[in-house]
């Protein structure tokens, strides 16, 4: 992602509290997942902004999983916990809920600038839930960016 990143001057910032983490997992297709999702933060923050990138080992306890993510799978004690943060024009209600849905993209003026399909986030929910893991987005609204938020069971 770093000649993307680098075309809008975006710096892309690495947070991780310990050296490794050991899930198991096809490390292909969680970096795509990682990969779609600091692209995705990549299109929408403005120029000369920044993406972190979060890594952090967590308790499901200690987690704030939303309400609508099915919670059901989530049954290894602790996880790995990814989080992108970005600077974009932040997500409001609804658009919380339906971003991973296959073929939805938010229109509003400040988005439809960004061309894409509406499968990126999907594709991303659907490796992390073959890995038994939870995708979901937060954000403080309008204005404010977002974080993209996967966790991935420790093995």
């Amino acid at each position: 992602v770093r000649s993307i990143s680098e075309k809008k001057i975006i710096k892309i910032n690495k947070v991780s509290a310990n050296a490794a983490y050991i899930i198991r997992a096809d490390e292909y297709r969680v970096s795509q997942a990682l990969i779609n999702l600091i692209n995705n933060s990549i299109k929408f923050s403005p120029e000369e902004s920044s993406i972190d990138v979060i890594v952090e080992k967590e308790f499901i306890k200690d987690i704030a999983v939303p309400a609508y993510v099915n919670k059901t799978d989530l049954t290894t004690a602790r996880y790995a916990v990814i989080r992108v943060k970005d600077s974009g024009p932040g997500l409001t209600g609804d658009n919380l809920t339906k971003i991973f849905d296959r073929f939805y993209q938010v229109e509003n003026i400040n988005t439809r600038t960004a061309q894409g399909t509406g499968l990126g986030l999907n594709i991303v929910r659907n490796i992390v839930n073959l890995h038994g893991g939870a995708v979901w987005a937060e954000s403080q609204g309008i204005g404010h960016g977002a974080t993209f938020v996967i966790i991935l069971p420790e093995n």
